[in-house]
């Protein structure tokens, strides 16, 4: 098995494990598998915490998730920017 083959095979396997964003300038993102919904889920604690005057859980991959792309069908990063848009408003 030559180099290529190695490597096809070792981007096959960890696409795999990767979720895939597009972002706003058509890129796409490429997280490790369940990022999207460990962001989801620290953005629901902290909608829930939000009038408690408790602090605020950083949300992973924050930075990315404000990237994706909103032209596509609803999906779980638009729905994660979307709250995390939302949580910046109210600061």
């Amino acid at each position: 098995m030559n180099l290529k083959d190695r490597l096809k095979r070792l981007e096959r396997k960890m696409g795999e494990e990767m979720e895939e964003f597009t972002l706003d300038d058509g890129t796409t993102a490429r997280l490790p598998a369940g990022a999207g919904l460990e962001a989801f889920c620290a953005c629901m604690d902290n909608v829930m915490a939000s009038g408690t005057g408790a602090p605020l859980k950083p949300v992973p991959y924050r930075d990315v998730f404000l990237k994706v792309s909103t032209e596509k069908t609803l999906d779980l990063g638009t729905v994660i920017r979307g709250l995390l848009e939302t949580e910046d408003a109210g600061d």
